[in-house]
């Protein structure tokens, strides 16, 4: 596992985010620009931390201020100052490494490289039909927090969580 915000690997978490959200019942799309340029965003604003074998790329965390999610619930910013809040935009994990405990490694580190900084909340998205995503996050610490509708081409309807 490393952190980075190398533009270097957006290619490498662009193409996990496809392998991670285009199929099943997770399934959306998006165009490989509009991902590129939101993977790059949020690495000019934020960190991944990697986790890749021998050149195979198979999970990834992707956070950075919240100042970043435009999408911030009004309940969100009432409650919390979002200057003082981190938010976790993507875990992915490639599906064919799914089970391997790879996502609560992703969330542990995440909470280690964080530790030093300046927040005091994390928030993250997840779509409320993806119950091991919401079942780790639960196990993590997360609380549910509000309910939004969120539908374009980047997400699903989804609950925001905060820890």
């Amino acid at each position: 596992m490393y952190l980075t915000n190398s533009p270097k690997y957006i290619d490498a978490i662009a193409a996990l985010y496809v392998d991670a959200y285009s199929k099943g019942t997770s399934a959306q799309y998006i165009h490989p620009a509009e991902l590129k340029k939101y993977i790059s965003d949020l690495l000019s604003s934020g960190s991944a931390i990697l986790h890749a074998d021998v050149n195979v790329l198979k999970a990834c965390l992707l956070f950075t201020p919240f100042s970043f999610d435009v999408n911030c619930p009004k309940e969100i910013s009432d409650t919390f100052n979002p200057a003082n809040c981190m938010y976790i935009a993507e875990v992915m994990v490639a599906e064919s490494f799914r089970g391997q405990g790879l996502g609560k490694l992703l969330v542990s580190e995440f909470f280690k490289a964080a530790h030093t900084s300046n927040f005091s909340d994390v928030f993250i998205r997840v779509w409320d039909q993806n119950l091991p995503a919401l079942e780790l996050y639960k196990k993590a610490g997360f609380a549910e927090f509000t309910t939004i509708q969120q539908l374009n081409s980047l997400k699903k309807p989804t609950l925001n969580t905060v820890r």
